[in-house]
């Protein structure tokens, strides 16, 4: 499940030929603040696991929510978790003072995560690098972006691996935000979308042989 430009190409010699593509809509801040759109995710994730199908989950957002926030409400309420997860520059943390020279700057990340929280308090779910432990959530892909704030998912993809998640993590130097956007047809846009396809090929896979091996 999830948005990612280029990404549907993974179909085309998918692992699984019952392979298929949702993307989800959800509930949107500061008129609807959290957990609107993880609750609607969580719908969305519980409709597909009711189809008889696994999911992979997958996002981008360099402001919440995040992917991450599902897993982590499925893994603490013994739901039935995606087969991996693929994440493009996540939004982890609200309280870090990561910056750099923009395009997004701290205080836009800061300002989106107000009007996304509203006048509740942050969790676990809604900024996962408050996560006690992250033992137990899917094997992740990162792609993590030179701007804005890359030591959040350097310091995020540290902490899944020392709790036990497989973990692959790429830094793209010369990515921004909305660069594959931007320069749909520049080398860098190209060879991300390449990497990310083939991320999502593994995980698939590997839940698959996972899933395989549960059933005997």
């Amino acid at each position: 499940m999830g948005n990612l430009k280029g990404t549907i190409r993974c179909f085309d010699d998918s692992p699984s030929s019952a392979s298929i593509w949702w993307g989800m809509d959800y509930r949107l801040a500061p008129e609807e603040p959290y957990p609107a759109a993880v609750q609607d995710a969580l719908a969305v994730h519980r409709a597909v696991v009711d189809r008889g199908r696994p999911v992979l989950s997958q996002g981008r957002a360099r402001a919440p929510p995040s992917p991450q926030e599902v897993c982590l409400y499925i893994r603490d309420h013994a739901g039935v978790k995606p087969i991996g997860q693929l994440l493009i520059s996540p939004a982890l943390s609200d309280t870090a003072a990561d910056d750099d020279a923009g395009p997004l700057r701290r205080a836009d990340l800061d300002a989106c995560w107000a009007e996304y929280l509203g006048a509740g308090p942050a969790d676990s779910c809604a900024a996962p690098e408050r996560a006690a432990s992250l033992e137990g959530l899917p094997d992740l892909h990162l792609h993590h972006l030179r701007r804005p704030a890359p030591e959040e998912g350097w310091r995020y993809a540290s902490r899944l691996g020392a709790d036990g998640v497989e973990v692959t993590a790429r830094f793209l130097p010369r990515g921004y935000h909305g660069f594959e956007y931007e320069a749909s047809e520049a080398r860098i846009t190209q060879t991300a979308i390449d990497e990310r396809v083939a991320a999502i090929r593994a995980l698939v896979r590997g839940g698959e042989s996972t899933s395989e091996r549960a059933e005997t």
